[in-house]
This record gives C-alpha cells, structure tokens and sequence, in this order.
C-alpha cells in the first residue's frame, strides 16, 4: 500500500488511511494525523474520481468534526473540509459553520458561520435534515445575536422551518 501510494495510486492511500485510523484499538493522534495525510493525498491524486473524493471528503469530515489528528500545528484537515464547503458540499458547510461559530481551529467568525448555514437552509436541494439542522442552528444564532442582531422574529421563523422538517431540537424549541 505505500508503495502503491507513492507511486500516486489514489486508492492505495485511501486504503493506507484506513488502516492507520483503525489498525489500533485506541486511536492515537499520530496515526489520525498520518490517515488524514494518506485522504489528503488520495484526493489529491485523483481529481476526477468522484467516488473516491466522496469517500475521502466523509472520512476527513467524521475525523475533523471528533477532533482527531487536527490540532495546533495541523491545520490541513480543515483547510480540506473549507475547499469541499467553498464547492458547496452540504455536510462540508455545516461543519465549517460550526467550527467558525465555535473558533475552533480558526478565528471566530460567527458572521460567516449564519452566512454557511443561510446558504444550506435555503438551498431545496439540500437533505432535508442537513437542512433542518442549519435552520435551527441559525435560528439559535439569531435567537440570542451572534452573527447578527437579534431578532425574534428571524427565529422563530427559522426554528418553525427546521420544525416542519422533523427537527426534534427545533420542535422543543418551538414548545
């Protein structure tokens, strides 16, 4: 597998990820970092697979949102997930919301966290509980002023869509 990863066979590394992130019952932080290395380099030596880059954009999205690999130092991981929400990946913005809402591994920018999840609320194409999850998240974020003033009646009408959506926060919320 490495040498095939080497030689710039985007599977190879893919597959060379995988077993770093799992060949050990406990993962350590030096081999989540050598996986999202090993995703990194598959999607960059396949651009034009599309299943591939799919299958790396979930697994560096699923280890960047738990925390493992990226820290102080390491910043590749999320700068990978901000290029796949800056091509519109749903999952991709709603995390990246999160982390600038949050100022986690960036400078806080509530801002441009309720500017991701105006695009992912209001986008019918989108899931419809991605959807609902970003209109309730902003609903949140309008309900108490970050990002934005206040504004309940922004909320409320985002906290009533993410409702309609099957949003059990939102409905709680709404209660």
């Amino acid at each position: 597998l490495e040498r095939a990863s080497a030689e710039g066979y985007g599977e190879a590394s893919l597959l060379l990820g995988d077993w770093f992130a799992t060949y050990k019952a406990t993962p350590v932080a030096e081999d989540d970092r050598k996986a999202l290395g090993c995703w990194i380099k598959a999607a960059a030596d396949s651009p034009s697979d599309h299943g591939l880059q799919a299958r790396v954009g979930q697994r560096v999205i699923k280890f960047v949102r738990d925390g493992r690999g990226v820290g102080e130092g390491y910043s590749e991981p999320v700068d990978f997930v901000r290029s796949m929400a800056t091509m519109r990946n749903p999952e991709a913005m709603l995390l990246m919301s999160e982390i600038y809402d949050q100022g986690r591994y960036v400078e806080p920018s509530p801002s441009t966290a309720l500017a991701l999840l105006r695009d992912l609320a209001s986008n019918a194409t989108v899931q419809p509980v991605l959807r609902a999850e970003a209109q309730r998240r902003m609903a949140e974020m309008y309900a108490v002023g970050r990002g934005s003033s206040v504004s309940d009646t922004a909320a409320r009408t985002w906290f009533e869509r993410s409702a309609q959506l099957g949003n059990a926060k939102a409905m709680t919320a709404m209660a």
